[in-house]
């Protein structure tokens, strides 16, 4: 079934008009105070886990290095 071209034109306005909202709503979001509080805590988060895996596997290789 062939649409019309204003009915089609129409179709796609409102679809980049969504894509407009949507976008300018994720730029404000991620201008937030609230998203860059939560970006920074999980960063650190992600380091301090990332320090605990790493002393966590020296741990285990120094065990194993006694056990021979």
């Amino acid at each position: 079934m062939l649409e019309t071209p204003a009915k089609y034109l129409k179709e796609k306005s409102d679809l980049f008009e969504w894509y407009l909202t949507a976008s300018a709503t994720l730029e404000d979001i991620g201008r937030s105070d609230a998203y860059k509080r939560t970006q920074e805590t999980l960063s650190q988060a992600g380091q301090v886990t990332s320090a605990a895996f790493t002393s966590m596997g020296s741990a285990i290789r120094s065990r194993f290095g006694e056990m021979r």
